[in-house]
């Protein structure tokens, strides 16, 4: 039996680890500065670290009767404290500016300007050579090179900043007024106010420029040709059905193929849908594909986090016969509370004037929740209030043909057959059906899971991560974020993670041998449907190793 093949999207997979020196080179003046000056606070980081560690060990050392400290150095990498302190030593007045309103500047701000300015005499830069990044913050620094060379542009300060997530921002929360004294906000809350100020600097202050913080984008996990049939289904059809149990990835598919729409419309790649190489992207791992022949790579775009209340208007990348682009916005929505208003702003756009404009809409389970919770529970009064409304829109978006209004309902089988008993207008629609992933192709549909996952909890996640999860996940739970976050904190998943980190730490072709060595018989017995095979493990560690998400052997 032939193994199975996958695709994996992302820009990290054709791309080098940035370099502490790749960066310099690539900076202006200024940022230069600031970078240098990131890397010699690292040092001094460092070295009272080392200076803590060791003091801990004598305080403990024989004879002792104390109780013992528990102290944890962090890995002597560059990480956004390093930077952020460097923007206090440098930029001091910008930073003010750009995350705090004039009359919010609290003292601890001219403390901590005053304290590490006194260090800074005794600060010196380490060689570059040496300077490593945070597993986290390697691929925002990676990406963002990335982009700056595209551009053709220095990278400048202000664009440094935008480096830093609002996990990072918080720790600028005590320089504020309304949370060090007021308590009006809480840190987290403070860190997106500051986000946001931070986005409008020039809007506040016409001497320093707004910071265009970077969003990571996500990896897809392509089992076949899933991308290419559902733009060719939403090209011909004006109505489509994405079917599939939870976890089958179908918002994924319509996130995935709404970037690759961004990306190809930003560079101007307007193939045709039916052109399947013209549409495939540059940055395209799989395991038996020839390489593509050489494209220019578009610039890392923005997508959105999640499918909530966002909208996009550019130029279409299909075009019907004859061909006749058209512009269409592309909204997402994904609020129970207003779902049902959205619908009805739908059905008069539906129904409105004005040619060569149309509206693609996305609609989920949210957004469906109110009639489907309507129709489980056999409430004829809220059935026949919003019932109604939902058909309209079916109607109105087969009779315009997708002219003005294209759908894609994205439901499980359970909500389509109870949709199909009352709207049979559904019989006209496109349907594509997504499965949930097989044994053999978890571990990549986790691996690029974890590019958000480790975003959105500032930790570093990697393949062991997935290997111990498997391990202690029954089949029901295997593809459950929910299930990955109860047990990602328990001892024993922790001791798991770590006994298959060290043999990844050295791994090789004998990396799954030595694993199933190492495993107890009935971690072995559920193990081995993932390690099968040393062809598609060499496979693995090497997509992880371009999604960067596994740690260099030493």
């Amino acid at each position: 039996m032939a193994e199975p093949t996958f695709t994996v999207y992302h820009p990290l997979v054709e791309l080098s680890p940035a370099t502490f020196s790749d960066l310099l080179e690539h900076c202006t003046a200024d940022a230069k500065s600031l970078l240098k000056q990131a890397a010699a606070l690292a040092q001094h980081r460092w070295s009272q670290q080392d200076a803590i560690t060791q003091a801990i060990q004598d305080w403990q050392s024989p004879p002792c009767n104390m109780e013992t400290i528990l102290w944890e150095p962090s890995p002597p990498t560059l990480q956004p404290v390093d930077l952020m302190r460097a923007l206090l030593l440098e930029c001091p007045d910008f930073l003010s500016a750009a995350i705090l309103e004039p009359n919010d500047v609290h003292d601890n701000f001219h403390k901590a300007l005053a304290k590490w300015r006194s260090i800074q005499p005794n600060l010196s830069c380490p060689p570059y050579e040496s300077v490593a990044f945070d597993p986290i913050w390697a691929r925002r620094w990676t990406l963002f090179l990335a982009e700056s060379q595209d551009r053709q542009q220095p990278i400048q300060t202000h664009q440094m900043m935008g480096l830093l997530s609002y996990h990072d921002l918080e720790g600028f929360a005590d320089f504020s007024i309304m949370f060090a004294e007021q308590c009006f906000y809480t840190r987290h809350e403070m860190a997106y106010k500051m986000m946001d100020l931070a986005s409008s600097t020039r809007d506040r202050v016409e001497d320093y420029p707004s910071v265009p913080f970077f969003s990571m984008p996500f990896a897809y996990f392509s089992r076949g040709d899933e991308l290419f049939a559902f733009e060719h289904a939403l090209c011909h059809h004006p109505m489509v059905l994405l079917v599939g149990p939870p976890e089958s990835g179908r918002r994924s598919l319509v996130r995935a193929w709404f970037q690759q729409c961004y990306l190809k419309t930003y560079e101007g790649l307007h193939q045709l849908a039916e052109q399947r190489e013209a549409y495939r992207p540059p940055f395209v791992w799989d395991e038996e594909t020839t390489p593509l022949p050489s494209r220019p790579r578009p610039r890392i775009a923005l997508q959105p986090e999640e499918l909530e209340s966002y909208a996009w208007v550019g130029e279409s990348f299909w075009s019907s016969d004859p061909p006749s682009p058209f512009t269409h916005e592309v909204t997402y929505s994904s609020t129970q509370e207003y779902s049902w208003m959205y619908l009805e702003r739908l059905l008069q756009l539906a129904h409105g004037s004005g040619g060569g404009q149309a509206t693609i809409s996305f609609l989920g389970t949210h957004d469906l929740f109110p009639l489907l919770s309507a129709l489980r529970e056999h409430n004829t009064d809220l059935r026949d209030q919003r019932l109604p409304v939902f058909r309209s829109l079916l109607q109105a978006c087969l009779q315009q043909g997708g002219h003005k209004l294209r759908l894609v309902l994205s439901v499980t089988p359970e909500e389509l057959s109870l949709l199909w008993r009352h709207c049979p207008e559904l019989e006209q629609a496109e349907q594509l059906q997504l499965d949930s992933p097989n044994d053999m192709e978890l571990i990549p549909w986790w691996l690029c899971r974890f590019l958000e996952l480790s975003e959105l909890w500032n930790k570093p996640l990697n393949l062991s991560h997935i290997l111990a999860f498997l391990t202690l996940s029954t089949h029901d739970e295997r593809t459950s974020v929910e299930r990955f976050l109860a047990i990602l904190e328990q001892p024993r998943f922790q001791h798991e993670q770590k006994r298959i980190q060290r043999v990844l730490t050295r791994y090789s072709s004998q990396g799954p041998q030595k694993m199933l060595q190492r495993m107890g018989p009935r971690r072995r017995r559920k193990l081995v449907p993932y390690l099968t095979g040393l062809e598609r493990w060499q496979a693995i560690v090497d997509l992880a190793d371009k999604l960067m998400l596994l740690p260099q052997p030493a």
